[in-house]
């Protein structure tokens, strides 16, 4: 007979559901992480214009705001303003136009010479 299947041990004290319960929230703090991260970081198209910028005035820039929002940011924004029921024609076509924006706002703390503003 074969006996060692009745009295092999357990894999573990922990029960099958609280292992789902901890691998969900396992995944769901790396989701929200890589969502904050590509929220507060730009796309590439805006970081090579940031550093363009940067070499043709050959200064400094502090960052003060970084933001990006992608396609699944701006479809919850889509679907968020159904509810808002006297927003104009305009923006909601508008909305539904952009597929990724980002914006960057930067300090440069020398003043532009004339050559530099013209």
């Amino acid at each position: 007979m074969n006996t060692s299947a009745a009295t092999s041990p357990t894999r573990s004290g922990v029960p099958r559901w609280l292992r789902w319960v901890l691998a969900g929230t396992a995944f769901s703090l790396l989701a929200v992480t890589f969502a904050n991260y590509r929220f507060l970081t730009l796309p590439s198209e805006a970081t090579q214009l940031r550093d363009g910028l940067k070499s043709v005035l050959g200064s400094r820039l502090q960052t003060r705001v970084q933001l990006s929002a992608g396609p699944i940011l701006l479809s919850a924004v889509r679907a968020g303003s159904l509810f808002l029921y006297d927003l104009p024609a305009e923006a909601r076509l508008a909305l539904q136009s952009v597929r990724k924006a980002g914006v960057g706002v930067y300090v440069r703390h020398e003043k532009l010479s004339a050559d530099e503003r013209a």
